[in-house]
């Protein structure tokens, strides 16, 4: 479920062993800069997909991947229930191209990744 205003966050699920902090959550941003002099100016990117794999390996074959999405209207993409440990993502638009980038999920939290298309 996406996070939202005002709203009560789910738990994390539990392992096999009963460990609630063995997962985490991801929320990322896709933008595109479009202007940067005299001031930086952005717009959000529609349809962006991300795919999120467990290793350098896996990503560059596009193999196994774990999860997958699209960016919404706003460029927000929301992940839950991730395995916690390091995550290798793709982010391919088809207008703008393939972004790779990695995120550390840290047990317990909500990371947050912004991805920048120049």
């Amino acid at each position: 479920m996406p996070w939202q205003a005002c709203q009560k966050p789910e738990p994390f699920p539990v392992d096999q062993i009963g460990n609630q902090a063995a997962f985490g959550s991801l929320k990322i941003s896709v933008k595109f800069i479009y202007q940067t002099i005299p001031e930086v100016r952005d717009s959000s990117v529609n349809g962006a997909g991300i795919r999120i794999y467990a290793s350098v390996f896996d990503r560059d074959a596009e193999i196994g991947r774990l999860a997958e999405r699209n960016s919404d209207s706003l460029g927000m993409v929301y992940f839950e229930s991730l395995q916690a440990g390091l995550l290798y993502l793709r982010i391919r638009h088809p207008r703008f191209g393939v972004i790779d980038d990695s995120v550390r999920i840290i047990p317990g939290t909500k990371s947050m990744v912004d991805v920048f298309y120049y």
